[in-house]
């Protein structure tokens, strides 16, 4: 599963990888098909290969018929259920493997993940404290618990958590969200000092994800007055993502570094790729409120308060979250409209305001009535 995943999350994401992933998967089926473990080979290779999630689905169902109460198998068809929008039935799946197997921090996270896509925060940190008690040192889940401080707006708490883990370039699910919180505080020049050695030493392991990075440097930079660094930098970011793009790599977030005001040429093509990554995720119950974010990052910097906007008052109601710029994902909240720097040119729009006023306000209903 292992090369599975590594073309899946876009560090290998070449042809021929895929096309050894999946002679690999029908080679153990056909040696053995009668075992679970070679029809989970065979979904993971459809589900991470192909995205085909159908047919991932349908070789997790008989790999669970031949193995009925492995944790292994059930949790397969929780993620994939996941990835078709069918939150509870994955939630409903993966709870279920973590009765089976209650200390596996791999399903632990997954399901903590899941709480909090659909927005249950609570049951996401209470699982995190757990997986705190099994493993303390574990830094993923510690920095997935700053990223959930983040998202109601507790910086302090974040930061609490955040400042025992040394910044390592080389561990993207650490050092996004230690990034994103230098973004949060807004200390912009200690975000650029970080980031800018770490792309051009190419310590930056996030596969055809690096272009969240080149967002994050050409964010903090023009936010700290350097427009024309911001602006080389956007530039660098395309170069090399064409270059990946060369070697066959063709995902939603090769494609994304966030837009840039430039020129009417390069304002084109931002709009485009955001348009086709959206569009590539359509069916994707992960990756689209993703692309959806990356669409509304591009409106903003390009000046489409209109078409920004649209794309922010649904998505502070759907369930999914923002992975580009984060290992786990967190849903939009009206907290990270407020402390994101990327959406200050909206702040004075008084739409704006008044759609964090009322989406605050619709958070706390479901809290209200539950006292």
């Amino acid at each position: 599963m292992s090369q599975s995943s590594a073309y899946h999350f876009g560090y290998q994401h070449i042809p021929k990888i895929r096309e050894a992933m999946m002679q690999n998967a029908d080679r153990a089926l056909s040696l053995a098909p009668a075992l679970g473990e070679a029809s989970l080979a065979k979904g993971y290779a459809l589900y991470y290969g192909d995205a085909d999630y159908d047919a991932a689905l349908a070789v997790f169902q008989r790999a669970r018929e031949q193995i009925p109460n492995s944790a292994a198998a059930i949790f397969a068809i929780g993620t994939v259920e996941r990835r078709q929008s069918r939150w509870q039935e994955s939630i409903d799946a993966v709870e279920a493997a973590t009765m089976l197997d209650p200390r596996n921090p791999l399903i632990l996270l997954s399901l903590a993940q899941s709480y909090e896509l659909t927005r249950q925060p609570d049951k996401a940190l209470t699982l995190l404290n757990r997986l705190a008690e099994l493993d303390p040192d574990d830094a993923e889940a510690i920095a997935f618990r700053a990223e959930l401080f983040q998202a109601e707006g507790d910086l302090a708490a974040a930061d609490a958590l955040l400042q025992g883990l040394p910044p390592k370039p080389d561990d993207s699910g650490v050092f996004d969200t230690q990034m994103q919180q230098l973004l949060l505080r807004r200390r912009f020049d200690d975000a650029i000092e970080a980031l800018r050695p770490a792309l051009a030493s190419g310590a930056v392991t996030q596969g055809d994800g690096i272009g969240g990075y080149y967002a994050m440097l050409a964010l903090a930079q023009r936010r700290a007055g350097k427009s024309a660094a911001a602006t080389a930098t956007y530039t660098e970011g395309r170069k090399a993502l064409l270059k990946l793009r060369e070697q066959g790599f063709d995902t939603a977030s090769c494609r994304l570094s966030g837009g840039n005001g430039g020129r009417s040429r390069q304002r084109r093509c931002a709009r485009r790729e955001a348009e086709y990554s959206v569009t590539l995720c359509a069916k994707d119950g992960i990756r689209n409120p993703s692309s959806r974010t990356w669409r509304a990052r591009t409106e903003t910097i390009l000046g489409d308060r209109d078409a920004a906007l649209r794309d922010l008052e649904q998505l502070l109601k759907d369930n999914g979250g923002e992975q580009f710029l984060s290992l786990f994902g967190v849903p939009l909240t009206p907290s990270l409209l407020k402390l994101d720097p990327v959406w200050d040119p909206l702040r004075g729009d008084p739409r704006f305001q008044q759609l964090i006023a009322d989406s605050a306000t619709a958070a706390l209903a479901p809290a209200a009535a539950g006292t």
